[in-house]
């Protein structure tokens, strides 16, 4: 299964995306927030066939979040937007912070608890990460299928933590530690949602993982 990766819902007012129109509303007002994080929600859109928008439309879109939250921090779509970009990026704890703060300025923005959820995934804050999708569908039931169930979770949690069995013979160079544990987690046909090479990675260097070479 694919992994499914933080939509990026629309804005209150979603604006159309037309670069263009987006640049005048910000010439004609450069201290509104709105205009940089309607421009910031458009560049964030992925392309077909894509999992996340190109890198140098991420770095453009976090250019336009920072300063709609430097002109408006209560901004709850511009956080909720920036913690999406965060988990582009690998950025997994500060995603969290973004769509927490969204949180508390906007208690029922159920894309926020989402993007919540799937960043505590990627921290191995599992209950946390329950406890969120049950709320974001909680809040929108339109949203289900881009929640994991708290069935699937534990599942992925106890398949994903169990002790590795001895790892191959590394090739010459020899293994990274998230190499073999990537291996492992993808022979056992585990989601890749806990088999991306890089989350395998991230826990090594955390600590997370103890068996390895």
């Amino acid at each position: 299964m694919a992994m499914l990766l933080p939509a990026t819902p629309a804005v209150a007012q979603a604006p159309l995306c037309d670069p263009r129109s987006l640049d005048a509303a910000i010439a004609h007002n450069p201290r509104a927030a709105l205009g940089y994080t309607n421009r910031a929600y458009c560049l964030m859109q992925t392309p077909p066939g894509w999992n996340e928008p190109p890198l140098s439309k991420q770095h453009a879109a976090e250019k336009d979040l920072r300063r709609a939250l430097e002109l408006d921090p209560n901004n709850a779509d511009a956080h909720r937007l920036y913690g999406n970009l965060a988990f582009f990026q690998g950025q997994y704890q500060l995603a969290k912070d973004q769509h927490s703060a969204a949180i508390r300025l906007a208690p029922r923005m159920a894309w926020a608890y989402n993007g919540r959820a799937w960043a505590e995934l990627r921290l191995w804050q599992f209950e946390a990460a329950a406890a969120d999708f049950t709320q974001t569908v909680a809040l929108d039931a339109s949203l289900r299928h881009l929640s994991a169930t708290p069935q699937a979770i534990s599942t992925q949690h106890a398949d994903c933590t169990r002790p590795m069995p001895t790892p191959p013979q590394p090739a010459a160079g020899g293994f990274r530690c998230g190499d073999n544990a990537y291996l492992w987690c993808r022979s056992q046909s585990i989601n890749a949602l806990t088999a991306d090479k890089q989350f395998w990675t991230d826990q090594c260097v955390n600590g997370k993982i103890a068996q390895c070479n």
